[in-house]
């Protein structure tokens, strides 16, 4: 609970400065989608070697996850910070954050990064109807879909083990960087697999 609280207001803050630095660089989003692409390539690889070949797991979830609060601050702001330049919700770097640099177990990492991300997600929308770069009708069909497959997918982890839903995570790393990847040389994924945009 803790961790959720100083990792989603640290957040915020993050988010807002992001925000800003988003409306400056802009011009850039095709190298910004290369550099996506290749931070999450590097994640999505560690998790899928974890996920098969999996060593020490942890012991049984604790009820806060380790760390002080000074490091959950700082690791909220970046996150918050990324989250307002690329407009991805959080949860995507709190889940393999609090994993790798905070050392929490894979459950408590999703659980609490749910409750985290999700005010990073509303101030980073916000800002970004603002910057007039929203596509209404498109975000409130995804949000639905999204706010469903978050209530079915939280009942769904408890019944992986951890090593399974490291493996899951890092096939949708890997999905994301190459998407990013390939944007920046011009191929659409989802045009090129499914035929339309």
């Amino acid at each position: 609970k803790d961790t959720a609280l100083l990792t989603g207001y640290s957040g915020i803050l993050g988010v807002i400065i992001g925000s800003i630095i988003f409306g400056y660089i802009k011009p850039y989003g095709e190298l910004i989608d290369l550099i996506i692409g290749i931070a999450f390539i590097i994640v999505s690889i560690r998790m899928l070697y974890e996920g098969i070949f999996p060593g020490k797991q942890m012991a049984q979830p604790a009820p806060e996850i380790p760390g002080k609060p000074f490091s959950k601050n700082i690791l909220g702001s970046v996150i918050g910070t990324l989250t307002g330049i690329i407009g991805l919700g959080g949860g995507y770097a709190l889940v393999p954050s609090y994993i790798y640099f905070l050392k929490a177990p894979v459950k408590l990492a999703i659980g609490t990064s749910m409750a985290a991300f999700v005010w990073m997600a509303l101030v980073g929308a916000i800002f970004k109807l603002v910057q007039g770069v929203v596509n209404i009708p498109v975000a409130i069909v995804l949000g639905i879909g999204a706010l469903i497959g978050a209530i079915y997918g939280a009942k769904l982890v408890a019944k992986f083990k951890p090593n399974v839903l490291k493996a899951l995570f890092g096939i949708l790393f890997l999905y994301v960087s190459l998407k990013y990847i390939l944007l920046y040389f011009g191929v659409h994924i989802w045009k090129t697999t499914f035929g339309k945009a």
